[in-house]
């Protein structure tokens, strides 16, 4: 996939919004506690998982959109 060959890794949205998603599922998973409450720790980490699956799905969409157009300059 061209698209990967022109920027590192470590500047992909798609790439970021994966691995917080997951760092978030295994902080869920192991019920790490963020605060006194258990419940509230939970919502935060569902709110982060969902943000960051967003952030994942909006950069993988954007780098589509990307390819797209360079294939019809081309």
């Amino acid at each position: 996939m061209p698209i990967i060959k022109d920027k590192p890794w470590y500047q992909s949205k798609t790439i970021w919004g994966a691995l917080f998603t997951i760092l978030f599922a295994v902080l869920l998973n192991f019920g790490v506690d963020i605060t006194a409450n258990p419940e509230l720790t939970d919502s935060i980490l569902q709110v982060a998982m969902i943000l960051s699956g967003a952030f994942g799905a909006y950069g993988l969409r954007d780098a589509i959109g990307k390819w797209r157009e360079d294939l019809k300059s081309n």
